[in-house]
């Protein structure tokens, strides 16, 4: 396991994880906007981010449009909680570039499946990554931990939405 340090922090809030969030949920509905659509903002009991027309959708705005996608496998492994990855029960998990607007769309059982059936060998080939300390709301803490896998060894393929 090793460490990212792409800056010098050596802890992030769940405040701000949750503003960089809110930026895909803007791209997410902007998206969809001009369409006769509904849209809501689960609260935090929920295990996906957003339901639009009764369709749920977990969204990550940390696709870096690099070829390759964050997958969280531990949300804190201290406390036996697994990422989102396991745990999340949306329909799609929608991967969003900040910078480009493109998205990423997966069918959540099938990328799941694929995820259950080549944990193996994704151990094997992807290095798991810890995080940064992030301090909850309430001053909770949590270390999540993560790989960064190739969007062309995924054995499901998303539909793409390029940025507009």
């Amino acid at each position: 396991m090793t460490k990212d340090t792409k800056d010098t922090k050596d802890t992030t809030e769940f405040k701000l994880d949750f503003e960089t969030g809110n930026i895909g949920v803007d791209i997410f509905t902007n998206r969809f906007i001009d369409q006769e659509r509904t849209f809501s903002v689960s609260s935090n009991k929920e295990d996906y981010d957003l339901s639009m027309n009764g369709t749920t959708y977990e969204l990550k705005t940390n696709y870096k449009d690099d070829g390759k996608l964050v997958v969280e496998e531990w949300y804190d492994r201290d406390k036996g909680k697994k990422g989102w990855i396991v745990t999340t029960k949306s329909d799609y998990i929608v991967f969003i570039s900040k910078k480009t607007k493109t998205m990423l769309i997966y069918p959540t059982n099938l990328l799941k499946l694929w995820y259950k059936e080549n944990h193996p060998e994704i151990q094997k080939n992807y290095e798991l990554h810890e995080n940064k300390i992030s301090i909850g709301l309430h001053g909770d803490t949590w270390i999540s931990e993560y790989r960064r896998i190739p969007i062309k060894e995924i054995g499901v393929k998303p539909i793409v939405l390029k940025g507009v």
